[in-house]
């Protein structure tokens, strides 16, 4: 029926929301560590 369709197409909506934010946290861990290699490096480069 209606009610059923809608529910299975807000639940859809629910997991596609969930799967992008996960793809936005995961994205941003890997930019944390890319940023914290970058910046070790700079260090012990401007060390010498």
């Amino acid at each position: 029926g209606r009610i059923s369709d809608a529910k299975s197409r807000s639940q859809e909506a629910i997991y596609q929301l969930n799967k992008t934010v996960d793809l936005i946290e995961f994205a941003k861990k890997n930019v944390n560590n890319a940023n914290q290699k970058l910046y070790n490096t700079w260090v012990d480069w401007t060390k010498g």
